[in-house]
């Protein structure tokens, strides 16, 4: 609740009228907006919080997605930043940046994992390189499915 009565204030300031329901894609545009500019000044934890109150009232906004996963890799939350990264890649799959965050992602969660010893094998008793390999490809088989999605919903539209 605070975060809202301070993006209230914040839009205030500007003349932005955001309040109610009716307002929500305001809002989001408001919160994403305030996102960007915490994470350009840095204010990781800032943005993440903001991130969040996009994804709490348009879950699929891929671009509070992808900055709040860039501002969790900022902050060496590796795999929260590669959980929203991979939802970026699901959402649009042709985002190479995301695609490319992905695969980056993957390899630091794995090798933090073997840093870590908390396990350099998962349930499989795959070796960490593998899980790595595996996440890569989970991310590229994201994309392509929703690629694959994609393309038969636009030949449905065609029969119409």
């Amino acid at each position: 609740m605070q975060v809202i009565l301070e993006l209230q204030f914040f839009c205030a300031q500007y003349g932005v009228r955001a309040s109610g329901a009716s307002d929500d894609a305001l809002l989001v545009k408001c919160f994403n907006n305030r996102a960007a500019s915490n994470a350009a000044l840095q204010q990781y934890k800032q943005a993440i919080d903001d991130c969040t109150e996009v994804l709490r009232r348009a879950p699929d906004d891929a671009k509070a997605l992808m900055r709040r996963a860039f501002s969790s890799e900022a902050l060496e939350r590796y795999r929260e930043a590669l959980q929203d990264m991979r939802a970026v890649v699901a959402l649009q799959p042709g985002a190479k940046d995301a695609s490319a965050a992905c695969i980056r992602l993957s390899k630091l969660v794995a090798t933090l994992d073997k840093e870590e010893g908390a396990s350099t094998s998962d349930n499989s008793g795959r070796s960490a390189a593998a899980a790595a390999a595996a996440a890569a490809a989970s991310c590229a088989a994201a994309a392509s499915s929703s690629a694959a999605r994609r393309s038969r919903e636009r030949s449905c539209d065609g029969d119409l």
